[in-house]
């Protein structure tokens, strides 16, 4: 069986705010060791969504799930994100935990960035299994 060449680093482009939002939902409150916990803290610097960015686009935090308040702008610029290795494997390790636990959202933000780590997946899924 031919190893996968992972690709080095992430460069995932523009991300909009509910991407974002997806990607910070994947990421569990509880993490299995030292390095996913500084690369989890890394990924959030990295992606954060301020309570400024989501009143504009017309959203509120409600504990740990958002609402929509029909006021705001609806004006969020996305942002260019860039992720190491590490922290684009332990994202890609999240998806399929998520998929294991059977609690993979099946919203269009989260659809839409699993594309971007499809290739990301893949080569974990393989690693960790031997299958792709």
């Amino acid at each position: 069986m031919a190893k996968s060449k992972k690709p080095a680093g992430l460069t995932l482009g523009s991300l909009t705010l509910l991407e974002r939002v997806a990607l910070l939902q994947l990421i569990p409150n509880t993490v299995q060791s030292t390095t996913e916990l500084l690369a989890s803290d890394s990924i959030r610097d990295k992606v954060g969504v301020t309570d400024e960015e989501l009143a504009a686009a017309g959203y509120a935090r409600l504990g740990a799930r958002l609402r929509q308040t029909g006021e705001g702008t609806g004006e969020v610029e996305p942002v260019d994100v860039s992720l190491t290795d590490t922290e684009a494997d332990l994202v890609a390790a999240f998806f399929l935990r998520a998929e294991r636990q059977g609690r993979l959202p099946s919203n269009r933000p989260t659809a839409a960035l699993l594309r971007r780590f499809a290739d990301r997946v893949s080569a974990v899924r393989e690693t960790i299994t031997g299958e792709a």
